[in-house]
């Protein structure tokens, strides 16, 4: 009698010891599958930046324009999409030179413009009454010079010019307070071709077609 006892308390006593062994075993596999998950990269840390432009799309109802040959093949971190929209198409764009303009509810990416020593060269097509800001003096008739309206006005030490129909240009280099620049060399891009201001900072130049550049 006292055999078959001790014999069921020496299986249960065995028994319980494997199942002991196993929690443990499998306790520390577990930790190691959680630090070792814990030691990988998050995939999602970066993204590429084209991705992020189409999520951006997707979680702000917009559309994006871009040609896909400006778009740089980097990596932008994923919380660059957290924010409002401008916040995030800045976080998006600018560390890869690109600027965008709204029009209506698309937005057009483009390259920043990049100024030379603080100056920056214009062609006619950008001397429009929508492209001309700040404060400058402007005329078609250099016999009647003549203050534009605000939004025709330049920033200091900039020269910008009006396309006249028979293709010459004419135009005023100044300072803020309107006082010409006498003497500024301003010559049409890949040619020999130039003029100089005159004594009130005005001048004119014949250009080929409105595609010319001016350099000053």
């Amino acid at each position: 009698m006292y055999k078959p006892l001790l014999l069921s308390f020496l299986v249960c006593g065995i028994t319980g010891f494997v199942q002991k062994a196993n929690a443990q075993v499998f306790a520390a596999n577990y930790t190691t599958i959680s630090q070792q998950n814990k030691n990988q990269p998050d995939r999602k840390a970066s993204i590429p930046l084209k991705e992020a432009l189409r999520d951006a799309e997707t979680r702000f109802g917009i559309h994006l324009v871009y040609k896909t040959d400006e778009i740089p093949n980097r990596l932008i971190a994923a919380d660059a999409l957290s924010g409002k929209l401008e916040q995030v198409l800045e976080n998006l764009l600018n560390p890869a030179g690109l600027t965008y303009k709204k029009v209506r509810n698309t937005y057009i990416i483009k390259t920043q413009k990049v100024k030379t020593s603080g100056k920056e060269i214009l062609t006619p097509s950008e001397t429009s009454p929508e492209a001309l800001p700040s404060t400058r003096t402007i005329s078609n008739d250099l016999s009647s010079l003549r203050t534009v309206p605000s939004q025709l006005q330049f920033p200091t030490s900039a020269a910008r010019a009006v396309v006249l129909e028979d293709i010459k240009i004419a135009g005023k280099v100044g300072e803020e307070n309107g006082q010409g620049l006498p003497g500024v060399s301003i010559l049409l891009k890949g040619t020999n071709r130039g003029t100089t201001t005159d004594a009130n900072g005005a001048f004119q130049l014949a250009v080929p077609d409105e595609k010319a550049v001016l350099v000053f």
